[in-house]
């Protein structure tokens, strides 16, 4: 088996197998919900900092805070805190002090911005999906699911057959307008889906 067919089965049995769960506790919201956010934060954090860096005290330090950002919306009720952005910036702190005492200074830089991005980019994500759920209810959840699994499908597909452009080499060297172009479609078709099921 090739090796682009062994990570469409790898796909395939993860979807199988984690839609039942984020399904069920989609339903039931609350606490498991927001659990379940903030362990996906904290995995997709840690992916997106390897890609520049190395986890070390600083990074672990970063994949944890990245999960309290689904948690602070539950907490309070589907939005953030008043007092986040002195949290965030208390948070920074620490991090720059880990730093110092636990990585080359040289590398510094490089490697606060890999969590920074961890933060800007992944914790918010995944909290915008409980704050979905808390003010908006189980249904609109589910139509972000269906529409990044549509997008993820039909950009695979679309760029593993059609795809010819490369759309940004030196960022991800397989990624194609092509497979963008698929990807968009996927969430248009899936949204209409889901439009027509309501």
């Amino acid at each position: 088996m090739s090796e682009a067919n062994r990570n469409l089965a790898l796909r395939f049995a993860s979807g199988l197998t984690l839609a039942p769960v984020v399904i069920a506790l989609a339903w039931r919201g609350g606490g498991p919900f927001a659990a379940l956010c903030a362990a996906a934060a904290a995995l997709a954090a840690a992916e997106a900092i390897l890609l520049v860096a190395p986890l070390g005290l600083p990074e672990v330090y970063a994949v944890a805070v990245s999960a309290l950002f689904p948690l602070a919306p539950w907490w309070v009720g589907g939005t953030y805190p008043p007092w986040t952005p002195v949290a965030a910036a208390f948070a920074a702190v620490v991090l720059l002090v880990l730093h110092l005492f636990a990585t080359p200074l040289e590398e510094v830089p490089r490697r606060a911005s890999a969590a920074a991005l961890a933060w800007i980019w992944v914790g918010p994500i995944f909290a915008s999906v409980v704050s979905l759920r808390i003010r908006f209810g189980f249904g609109w959840v589910i139509l972000a699911l269906v529409l990044a699994f549509a997008n993820d499908t039909f950009a695979y597909f679309a760029g593993r057959f059609a795809g010819r452009t490369p759309m940004f080499p030196r960022v991800s060297p397989k990624k194609t307008w092509e497979g963008f172009a698929g990807g968009a479609a996927g969430s248009v078709l899936g949204a209409l889906g889901m439009r027509a099921l309501d």
